[in-house]
């Protein structure tokens, strides 16, 4: 199942009526993701294999919490 990205983090318009299809940006998951990853960096010596899978499990329960 492909997750649920939420929305963009940083849509950049592409005229003056706000269309943002053209250039959404960056994903809302990835976004929660990067700042998830910086915490869990800074907390301690963790495997890579465990950053990057928590990170991400940390941006979709996030997500799940922001959509209730």
């Amino acid at each position: 199942m492909k997750p649920d990205n939420g929305s963009s983090a940083f849509p950049i318009p592409t005229n003056e009526s706000s269309d943002f299809i053209r250039y959404p940006g960056m994903t809302l998951r990835d976004w929660f993701a990067g700042h998830a990853l910086t915490g869990l960096i800074i907390r301690g010596n963790h495997p890579d294999e465990y950053l990057d899978t928590t990170a991400y499990e940390i941006a979709d329960a996030m997500l799940k919490a922001r959509a209730q």
